[in-house]
């Protein structure tokens, strides 16, 4: 059993600074921004060094005083660390980035061939644009063979807007569901260890823990993708969904499991990872490129803990380096089934292989997702709080009122 009491919050951090992060976006706004006969891309990677240590001190020194605020702000501070370090320290974007649809004029368009342009407003535009879409949709270096469906041809921005504010009222009933479920599941108690349950509560937790965060982070893609289209920034096919659907969803990393996650950090993750490891297809390779782009991953996720809990957890460490071993399992499995080539080549397998496969995940994520949950289970992060925000807290407070 765990202590009856919850860790403290580290008396000694700093309230979280919005201005001083937003100074952090600035430098990476300017490094993109400023023409090469401004800015050379030898002289921008010195930008990297203020906007480390900024990103360093927010993650590692600072807390918003909510938990869920903290447990997803530090992973977005570092996710943004790491797309800075690729886009000022290993490439140049004004050089290597290309949209494939022209932002500019039509006489400007056919002189920079998609790139930021030779105008402030055409490089303001141009830049703001690379920055809001990670996944880089609607540029050259888009990778098209895994992400999730897009709006339909000749969607016009109100069906799109529409259609989208359906997807954010959904998200906010699962969202609703899954944080009652959390909150009624014994097992994420905090003064005991989610391993003290039986198997079914910690599927449960799980299935809440992964859909409430499915659910908020759709919202907030949404929301997004509403403002930028209902300001003309972006059309609607420039914003797949975040997500694939559970139809595709057959693997924990791969086999029409790569369609189903919201691959936002894919091309930060790549581009890190090919700077000591070039892809050369040999087993080896491969199984050392996938081990580390989880490595990554898992220190992008553990600055979330420990900007929740005033403290390091090894919690997504471990349960990010499990995977790749997953994944092998998987190709290797398929291969000998006979399925990889056509999961592989986008045809979707029978029912039986993705019922199998729906098992086999939940199976696999019910054994290893536990070992991130219970850092977060020990802050209390799943007691009921009226701050917690969503639909969710109003169910709760009802159906603890009938009980009374």
């Amino acid at each position: 059993m765990l202590s009856t009491t919850l860790p403290d919050p580290d008396p000694n951090r700093l309230p979280y600074s919005l201005l001083l992060h937003s100074l952090v976006r600035l430098i990476l706004l300017l490094s993109v921004l400023l023409p090469p006969s401004t800015l050379s891309s030898k002289a921008r990677k010195w930008l990297f060094i203020p906007l480390f240590l900024i990103s360093s001190h927010l993650a590692l020194q600072t807390t918003t005083g909510d938990l869920m605020g903290d447990l997803g702000l530090g992973p977005y501070i570092a996710s943004e660390c790491a797309l800075s370090f690729d886009h000022i320290v290993l490439c140049d974007p004004r050089k290597e980035f290309r949209l494939k649809r022209k932002l500019n004029s039509k006489e400007e368009d056919e002189k920079d061939g998609g790139g930021p342009g030779d105008t402030l407003w055409s490089r303001l535009k141009w830049s703001i644009k690379l920055l809001f879409t990670p996944r880089l949709i609607g540029w050259t270096h888009e990778p098209t063979f895994i992400l999730p469906p897009r709006p339909r041809p000749g969607t016009t921005r109100t069906q799109f807007i529409l259609s989208t504010s359906l997807q954010i009222l959904v998200c906010a009933i699962i969202e609703a569901i899954t944080y009652t479920l959390n909150v009624f599941n014994p097992a994420l108690n905090p003064y005991t260890s989610i391993w003290d349950y039986k198997f079914k509560y910690r599927v449960l937790a799980v299935l809440g823990y992964a859909g409430n965060a499915y659910a908020r982070m759709n919202i907030s893609y949404c929301l997004l993708a509403v403002l930028f289209v209902a300001l003309r920034l972006t059309n609607p096919e420039e914003w797949p969904r975040l997500f694939g659907g559970l139809e595709r969803h057959g693997a924990s990393g791969d086999s029409g499991g790569v369609r189903t996650w919201h691959h936002i950090l894919r091309r930060t993750l790549t581009s890190m990872t090919n700077t000591f490891l070039a892809p050369n297809g040999g087993a080896f390779n491969v199984l050392f490129r996938l081990m580390s782009a989880f490595f990554f991953s898992g220190l992008i996720h553990t600055a979330g803990e420990h900007m929740m809990a005033g403290q390091f957890s090894t919690g997504s460490q471990i349960f990010f380096m499990l995977q790749p071993f997953a994944i092998v399992f998987e190709r290797a499995v398929l291969r000998h089934l006979g399925f990889f080539g056509d999961i592989r080549g986008g045809r979707k397998p029978n029912l039986a292989i993705r019922v199998l496969g729906h098992v086999w995940v939940l199976a696999w994520f019910s054994l290893t997702v536990p070992i991130i949950m219970q850092p977060i289970v020990k802050t209390g992060m799943f007691l009921h709080r009226r701050e917690n925000g969503g639909l969710g807290v109003f169910v709760v407070e009802w159906l603890r009122a009938r009980k009374t």
